[in-house]
């Protein structure tokens, strides 16, 4: 793990990004890094709520809406569009939900969870 060279300072953020249970080892997309991760982003959100922002992946409604590289993606994964998949697949891990608010959610149905692009 690597270092930082001088401590965060007054203004720092925590982005944690995608920590839903979309991502949780019995969801479609389950991904091996978030049961590892979840202990370690509980810590540090607990340190400074209000200096978290959360990003929550919000895939489209149904294949038909997904434009570019977003339509063949959806069409092998349609099971994860709003009108396939559960709601609760999208609200973030529960071990979280205790710090909104004070921190932020920002939600976005892109990879990028900072601009308007698609």
């Amino acid at each position: 793990m690597g270092q930082l060279l001088a401590p965060p300072g007054p203004h720092a953020v925590h982005l944690c990004i995608d920590m839903q249970r979309l991502f949780a080892p019995y969801a479609p997309w389950a991904t091996p890094w978030l049961e590892r991760a979840l202990p370690e982003a509980v810590r540090l959100i607990a340190h400074a709520p209000p200096r978290t922002v959360f990003t929550r992946f919000i895939p489209v409604r149904n294949k038909a809406e997904a434009r570019g590289v977003w339509k063949a993606y959806y069409e092998k994964w349609e099971c994860v569009t709003r009108d396939k998949a559960d709601p609760g697949l999208l609200e973030l891990m529960p071990a979280l939900t205790r710090f909104v608010p004070p921190a932020t959610v920002i939600d976005r149905q892109t990879y990028c969870a900072f601009t308007n692009r698609r």
